[in-house]
């Protein structure tokens, strides 16, 4: 079972990472189906991560609302930003495989 905190930023720097070079390679190759890979990606995380705080606070232990709401909220804002940023890396290294074609 996946905890929260430390864990979970550890596994959403993996998925930084390797959605980058993800988009690196596959906007070389012009993988149209790649664009969709980072979003579900950080979405499964960010599901995981609700998961596990809901689990917690059903156990009794002191988590209130508002820090799953918050967690929430950053973990969706990391979503949105490393898509647009995966997707201008793709657009970028496919423009430059084309331009040296």
């Amino acid at each position: 079972m996946l905890r929260t905190g430390l864990a979970m930023r550890k596994l959403q720097s993996l998925l930084v990472a390797g959605n980058i070079c993800g988009s690196l390679i596959y906007g070389w190759q012009h993988a149209g189906w790649w664009l969709i890979v980072p979003p579900l990606a950080f979405s499964t995380l960010i599901l995981a991560e609700d998961r596990q705080i809901r689990i917690r606070r059903s156990f009794g232990q002191v988590i209130s609302s508002g820090h799953g709401r918050h967690i929430l909220g950053s973990n969706l804002a990391v979503l949105v930003w490393n898509t647009a940023l995966n997707s201008a890396i793709f657009a970028a290294t496919g423009m430059a495989a084309a331009l040296l074609a």
